[in-house]
């Protein structure tokens, strides 16, 4: 059941927010009206898509895995079927005619191992999967994003932890050479797209040219990613 929630005016220049892709925010306020007033809520991302991006195409596992990652949002449970939001109780005031939380309260070892567990099964399966590396983080401690240096010297098939350049690397790739584009341009392509643009943008890109169905996606997705740095740098030359 959706609740009603409040956003202070900081949300918008929190640092941890402000990292976050914009669908990503927007699902992370969505999760605040589905929690209880512990900040506790049923872990289901197909569910939480449906409704709070019910119009939004875009992949709900990459947003989900975002805001895990993030550490704004926990995990637990024994198949990860709950889920929690730490600093929930310390921006939200609660009526006290809301009913009391019917959801298991997560162990303190549960909160420091949940930013590494992977809540999503195999298509195939049903099994969930704890990704390799490193133990959890806890609480309170910043994830520091990876560095464009980072990216540039990474094999383009190790995942890097940005969803966005992840998927332009695993499935923006096959969307381009469903049309006809020979592998080693795509990757060409990508790579010098996103030394002049975000990941997100580049994406956004290459999935408005596959809807579009243009003969040639190259010089289409060159043409957005050009028009929308022309207008930032309006913006900034305004700021100065």
């Amino acid at each position: 059941m959706a609740r009603i929630r409040t956003i202070k005016p900081e949300f918008f220049t929190s640092e941890d927010i402000v990292s976050l892709s914009p669908l990503a925010r927007l699902l992370y306020i969505g999760l605040w009206c589905e929690a209880d007033r512990e900040g506790r809520l049923a872990w289901n991302p197909r569910t939480l898509k449906r409704r709070y991006l019910p119009a939004d195409d875009c992949d709900i596992d990459a947003l989900a895995r975002e805001l895990l990652a993030s550490g704004l949002v926990k995990v637990y449970g024994p198949r990860v079927e709950y889920a929690c939001i730490p600093s929930f109780t310390n921006h939200q005031v609660i009526n006290n005619r809301e009913s009391k939380s019917l959801l298991p309260e997560p162990t303190e070892k549960e909160l420091e191992t949940a930013p590494n567990v992977d809540p999503w099964p195999t298509r195939e399966s049903g099994v969930f999967h704890a990704p390799k590396g490193k133990e959890g983080r806890k609480e309170g401690t910043k994830k520091e994003p990876p560095t464009e240096d980072a990216f540039a010297s990474s094999d383009p098939e190790t995942p890097t932890g940005d969803p966005d350049r992840d998927w332009l690397w695993r499935d923006g790739t096959k969307l381009l050479a469903q049309r006809g584009l020979p592998d080693r341009k795509v990757r060409s392509c990508i790579g010098g797209w996103l030394k002049k643009s975000t990941a997100h943008q580049v994406r956004e890109a290459v999935v408005s040219a596959d809807r579009a169905q243009t003969g040639d996606p190259v010089p289409y997705i060159t043409r957005i990613l050009n028009r929308e740095t022309r207008v930032i740098d309006a913006m900034m030359v305004g700021l100065e």
